[in-house]
């Protein structure tokens, strides 16, 4: 309510001030005067705004701003002229029939006025030029805005479908390879089958709570990691060395699953065997994530897609960090970005 209030009365100003420019300062000669010269200001404020905005509404349901936007301009400053030409001369012909009894644009042999209606275009011209460029520049930043928030919209959709692709060709993988490790753990020892069991369960718990989320704190991914290496050592035992370094007060957040991909990469890509153990190195610093292993090539090398890292350094990049790769003869590191904000 306070909000209509607040804008009929600034309409009501602005029709005030225009009749006093259109009048020459005279608006205030007499009492009758101003009511009139109020009135005809705001019969054509309202009709030039209500009207104007109602033809851009319709031409944005026609016409795209982004597809064709030179016709989009062209076609609205051709019918917000006609359209403000026409409105005006109705409502100053109308309060002058009104007033005088005459019309305004036709004399008394029938005749048009060409004076009063050059003037009258004028006036009406500059108006639609004024109501024009602010109509279709909001009506421009508008589509402008939409667009980009589209785009946004479905660049998320498409990180959020890779995501989950890669998920599903990531972990029935693991899930066969650890179930083996379980089937034998039984039979070796209950204890640690159990403990398996329970580390298995964080895994999973973890990829079901964090697959709808954009970003995870540090914390919550190094645990999710911790778990996962747990299940990676006991498949691999000795042939996969872990140690993680870890500066105290690293707050911050990663994209989920980040270090369980670069770890499912080390074991994917490297022969691990007992001979020539692969060793990892996790160092977690104030802004970074560091993960380095060594390079043990297998003799029939899997070709990568590189699927994996591209999405991660894609998704990063669209969160504001860069993942860094640095791929040497012996190591291979990966730089996971720490993100400041949840966004």
């Amino acid at each position: 309510m306070k909000k209509k209030i607040f804008t009929f009365a600034a309409v009501l100003l602005a029709s005030i001030l225009a009749a006093y420019f259109f009048t020459n300062g005279r608006l205030f000669s007499t009492p009758r005067f101003f009511m009139v010269g109020t009135a005809w200001s705001l019969a054509i404020w309202l009709s030039q705004s209500y009207g104007n905005a109602f033809i851009i509404r319709l031409l944005d349901r026609k016409f795209s701003w982004l597809e064709s936007p030179k016709t989009r301009f062209v076609l609205s400053l051709l019918a917000v002229s006609l359209y403000s030409f026409t409105a005006f001369v109705f409502v100053d012909g109308l309060f002058n029939f009104f007033v005088s009894g005459k019309f305004g644009y036709i004399n008394e042999s029938g005749d048009i006025v060409l004076e009063a209606l050059y003037k009258s275009g004028r006036i009406a011209v500059t108006i639609s030029l004024v109501i024009s460029f602010t109509l279709t520049g909001i009506g421009f930043l508008r589509a402008w805005r939409n667009a980009a928030v589209d785009a946004e919209r479905l660049q998320k959709e498409v990180f959020r479908h890779r995501y989950e692709s890669l998920r599903n060709q990531v972990n029935p993988h693991f899930l066969f390879n650890s179930l083996n490790v379980l089937t034998e753990l039984v039979h070796e020892d209950p204890n640690v089958a159990v403990r398996f069991i329970r580390q298995l369960s964080d895994v999973y718990r973890y990829v079901l709570e964090s697959r709808d989320r954009d970003v995870v704190s540090v914390d919550d991914e190094l645990k999710f990691a911790e778990s996962y290496l747990y299940l990676l050592e006991m498949r691999f035992g000795e042939k996969l060395k872990v140690q993680i370094f870890r500066a105290n007060g690293t707050d911050g957040w990663l994209v989920p699953m980040s270090l369980q991909l670069l770890l499912e990469n080390v074991a994917k890509h490297n022969a691990i065997s007992s001979s020539q153990p692969i060793d990892v190195r996790i160092r977690v610093d104030h802004d970074q994530i560091s993960v380095t292993n060594t390079v043990v090539k297998r003799t029939a090398q899997e070709e990568s897609t590189g699927v994996g890292l591209n999405y991660l350094a894609e998704r990063y990049a669209s969160l504001g960090g860069k993942l860094i790769v640095a791929n040497g003869a012996s190591t291979f590191e990966v730089i996971l970005p720490i993100l400041k904000s949840e966004m």
